[in-house]
Formats: structure tokens, sequence, C-alpha cells
């Protein structure tokens, strides 16, 4: 379930920054698999696309980190995770330079009111054996 959240944040944040990707898929029984494939584009807001499996995991119990404190010290701790930490701290340069916490925040405000598309497309995911296409995760995420 936490691997469907994952990357169904990826998927709908993609879809909502206006990036493409050929499909969504996970591993079911596996702790920790699961891809978004070949995502392009997103142009200034790709790094949305990038933090969007951390935070959709958090808001799918709404733990989401309240306090900058708490928050900062989790964010030094945020690198092993497919490569999407590295993306994310490359991709704010241009909009909050070195301003990770502020460029989170701005993440969580664009994704938290996408929540029911987010978990529309993690149900998905679970219960769909194959890959989903993205035409069948836009049109999941547009439906939610």
């Amino acid at each position: 379930v936490q691997t469907a959240w994952h990357e169904a944040g990826h998927a709908v944040a993609a879809l909502a920054v206006g990036a493409t990707f050929s499909s969504a898929s996970i591993r079911h029984g596996a702790a920790s698999q699961g891809r978004v494939h070949s995502i392009q584009g997103g142009g200034e807001n790709a790094f949305v696309v990038d933090a969007a499996g951390q935070i959709a995991e958090q808001l799918r119990d709404w733990s989401m980190l309240t306090d900058d404190d708490q928050l900062r010290t989790w964010l030094a701790t945020w690198r092993a995770d497919g490569g999407d930490a590295s993306r994310f701290r490359r991709g704010i340069g241009a909009g909050f330079g070195p301003d990770e916490l502020t460029a989170w925040r701005y993440c969580e405000r664009e994704l938290t009111p996408l929540r029911l598309r987010i978990r529309t497309v993690a149900r998905a995911l679970l219960v769909h054996p194959r890959h989903l296409p993205y035409e069948v995760a836009a049109a999941l995420a547009a439906d939610a």
C-alpha cells in the first residue's frame, strides 16, 4: 500500500505539472518496488514530481511534518529514494536556490489538494496486475 501511494504520488504530480510518463507500476508483495516509467517534462516544477512520492506516503495517513525543524532534520537524512532526493535537490535551484524547506512546503501545498486523485491511482495500482498506462492513470486522476 505504501508503495502504491508513493508511485501514485509521482504519477499524479506528473499530471499536475504537465509532465508525461509511459506507465506506473508496483510489484505486488514487494516492500519497496515500484516506478513511474519514462517521466518527461514538467519544466521548472519537475521537482514537485520528485518530492511527490514521499509526500503522498505522508498524505496517506496525514502524517505530514508540520514543525519546520523536524522537517529540516528529515530532509537532511533523505538520500536513498531511487534518485528522487537528488533530482529534487537539483530541480529546486531555479526557484528556491538551496532552500529545501521552502521548496518542500511548496510541494506539499501543490499536492495536498490532489490527495483524492493520488488515492484513486494508488487503489488502481493495488488491484491492477500490470502497468497502468499514462492514459489510464490520467483518466483515473481526472475522475477523482
